[in-house]
């Protein structure tokens, strides 16, 4: 197992689309600290370092999870195209090691890009805006549940990688799957909000209509929203503060079954 971490640790190091998407991330951040600081000079405090923050987790882009699904697939789909991974497994690596080391380096690498991005803010958002109104503690919380989240990103595309033994396949069910569920995601805290419609009795008044569906319904919806890590991403954007540690124990569902099953099902994938 040590070997084949350091090998995967030296790939790593020489993997340059893992440095361009660390200067990306940065690059957002820079982004959104001078674009926040406009409003911050003319609006009010309200504008701060928090707010540049809270855009960090991804929000109703799915950012962080394009990424780590840029990142993961490509890290892991090269080994399958140029034999590589054939001939660690060939030489005894024993599969369930090769898939866990994998996984680490792979949630190592997603979770320094993630970081790249509130370090910057950190940095240049604090000295120009600092962060009025946000306690200490949701803040440290909040940085807790976005990094699990992001390691459960890559849990998931460390599975559809090590899977699919295909760069592309890979590339395109982690943009396309994370995309996905953002958009069920919206649709489902839409439908669940409620809406504003026209008054059947003063078709020039808008009232509100409040969601109808069951109370059972409602809760599974919130439940699958918290489960998958888009949901949580829109959740920690929009600034929900009450249920980290319920974000935290999903997120480690996550890594976990993929640590499992992901390594029990390659134990058993045809590498011909």
């Amino acid at each position: 197992m040590f070997k084949l971490l350091r090998s995967d640790f030296y790939r790593a190091s020489r993997f340059k689309i893992f440095y361009c998407l660390i200067a990306l991330n940065a690059l957002v951040a820079v982004i959104g600290v001078f674009n926040t600081y406009s409003y911050y000079l003319y609006l009010g405090e309200q504008y701060n370092a928090y707010r540049v923050f809270l855009q960090g987790f991804g929000g109703g882009f799915s950012f962080l999870g394009i990424l780590s699904a840029v990142l993961v697939s490509i890290y892991i789909g090269h080994e399958f195209s140029c034999g590589a991974m054939r001939n660690k497994i060939v030489s005894g690596g024993g599969r369930s090691k090769i898939y866990l080391s994998k996984l680490i380096v792979s949630s190592l690498m997603g979770a320094i890009v993630y970081l790249s991005y509130h370090l910057v803010n950190f940095i240049f958002g604090s000295a120009l805006m600092g962060w009025q109104g946000a306690s200490a503690a949701n803040v440290a919380l909040s940085l807790l549940a976005g990094l699990f989240m992001t390691l459960a990103y890559c849990s998931i595309f460390t599975a559809v990688a090590m899977l699919s033994k295909n760069t592309i396949v890979s590339l395109l069910t982690g943009i396309f799957g994370a995309l996905i569920m953002l958009m069920v995601v919206m649709w489902l805290t839409g439908e669940m909000n409620g809406s504003y419609g026209p008054d059947p009795n003063n078709p020039d008044v808008a009232i509100f209509y409040p969601c109808q569906w069951p109370v059972w319904l409602k809760w599974c919806a919130w439940i699958f929203i918290k489960l998958i890590p888009s949901g949580q991403s829109v959740l920690l954007t929009a600034g929900e503060t009450s249920e980290y540690l319920l974000y935290i124990a999903f997120s480690c569902a996550w890594i976990a079954l993929s640590a499992a099953g992901g390594s029990l099902l390659f134990r058993k994938t045809d590498m011909k």
